[in-house]
């Protein structure tokens, strides 16, 4: 049974493939939602997040539009989830997310 933290995950990819389709639009977010550690996969995009602490990126959740959204998120949403180098909690606020191809 999936945890909640993975439940977030899916949702907010669910979020993103709609918009894909659907053309760029502002995807309006309040409140703060926790997501799970993401396997990442060479080559695909992710929406991404800097580590306060260690200065790397990790990924939050899949970029189903290969980049082509740029940052659609709007509000004062937050996520919360681990580095995954130094596995330090990151806070990042909506308009902080970006989007990047995993090396």
């Amino acid at each position: 049974m999936p945890t909640q933290e993975e439940i977030n995950v899916q949702s907010f990819e669910s979020v993103v493939k709609t918009a894909a389709l659907r053309g760029n639009m502002p995807l309006a977010w309040y409140g703060t939602i926790k997501l799970a550690r993401i396997p990442a996969k060479s080559r695909e995009w992710y929406f991404v997040v800097e580590c306060q602490k260690c200065k790397r990126t990790s990924p939050a959740f899949r970029d189903w539009s290969d980049g082509k959204l740029g940052n659609c998120f709007r509000g004062t949403g937050e996520v919360l989830l681990k580095c995954h180098f130094c596995t330090r909690e990151i806070r990042a606020r909506a308009g902080q997310l970006a989007t990047a191809q995993w090396p």
